[in-house]
């Protein structure tokens, strides 16, 4: 298997036809994160926002500083970001399969309120289990 390398990734992200379902979303962000943890590049955080920081890369990668990153935002690990995805997309399932009725669901009802969706921590509904 190929190695893959910053600017497989940036190519990838720049070729649209590449993602045609959320999945392709996924595998795009699980390889920046593996990537990430392979190079460990250097954090550095904003001085005049400190929610949001930047990472710079190696002498390999010519000291690229990446475009700000939201740390309210963003999942640094691909354990977390798997689990995450999995339980969006089991709402997502649920919410065709069910349409309103889904979102009636206590569970489902306080995943959404949780505004889980948009942040990086974890709030799994009651019961959920992540299929490993």
């Amino acid at each position: 298997m190929k190695k893959v390398t910053l600017g497989d990734l940036q190519e990838s992200v720049q070729d649209k036809s590449a993602f045609k379902v959320l999945a392709d979303y996924s595998k795009i962000c699980k390889e920046f994160l593996l990537l990430m943890g392979k190079t460990s590049p250097t954090r550095i955080v904003s001085p005049s926002q400190t929610n949001y920081f930047f990472y710079q890369y190696g002498e390999v990668y010519g000291h690229k500083i990446t475009r700000p990153l939201n740390a309210n935002l963003f999942i640094e690990s691909v354990k977390d970001f798997k689990n995450a995805f999995e339980i969006f997309m089991a709402l997502l399932a649920d919410l065709k399969e069910r349409q309103e009725a889904a979102i009636e669901k206590k569970d489902w009802k306080r995943y959404v309120e949780s505004k889980e969706i948009n942040k990086n921590r974890l709030h799994y509904p009651a019961g959920y289990r992540l299929h490993r």
